[in-house]
């Protein structure tokens, strides 16, 4: 057993794609959120848990939520993934989880932002549909952001944007906290 965790919620593909490609990058152990409890997660010393965005939300994030006053003295850390542009969608997605968590769980984590793929023939009737609405609502509207309209055209297609390479940040990251909890885990 690693002290590194990847955590994933998955319910398209694309956070799986990019927890596997941590865990193997990292020699960290891969577990479906499915499977995790407060005392598994608690036995980590490195938690990376991801989810992915679906009209604003992430998938899973209750995990990191509702344990996060027991895993506080951990490092923790939040990837996404979904169809908009992160870079461009930084901002939203930053701010969208802030307005979503206590500040101090806001604060305690490193949050990360992928681009993963999208097949509107596999979306839920509920996922579905919520997209349409959306979908709907921009569709007459005169200034659109970026992620509106990549939306508007790509709407009903299916692509793939996963990238092994936009891990490394991550990877940089918790290799360099590594040195850190190994010290730790030495005294």
């Amino acid at each position: 057993m690693s002290y590194i965790a990847v955590i994933y919620d998955c319910k398209y593909g694309g956070s799986k794609t990019y927890a596997k490609w941590i865990a193997d990058e990292l020699k960290a152990d891969l577990i479906s959120k499915s499977k995790v409890n407060l005392h598994l997660i608690s036995s980590y010393e490195i938690i990376i848990f991801g989810g992915e965005i679906f009209l604003g939300d992430i998938s899973g994030i209750d995990i990191i939520v509702d344990n996060f006053y027991n895993i506080k003295d951990k490092e923790i850390i939040v990837f996404t993934c979904g169809h908009s542009e992160p870079y461009v969608n930084k901002e939203d997605i930053v701010n969208n989880f802030k307005n979503k968590v206590k500040e101090e769980i806001f604060k305690g984590v490193k949050l990360y932002n992928f681009r993963s793929s999208i097949n509107y023939k596999t979306l839920s009737f509920l996922d579905s549909l919520m997209l349409n609405r959306k979908y709907k609502k921009i569709l007459n509207k005169k200034n659109l952001n970026s992620e509106e309209k990549f939306l508007i055209e790509n709407y009903n297609k299916e692509f793939d944007f996963n990238d092994k390479d936009s891990i490394k940040e991550l990877i940089e990251y918790v290799e360099e906290i590594k040195i850190i909890v190994e010290k730790k885990l030495e005294d």
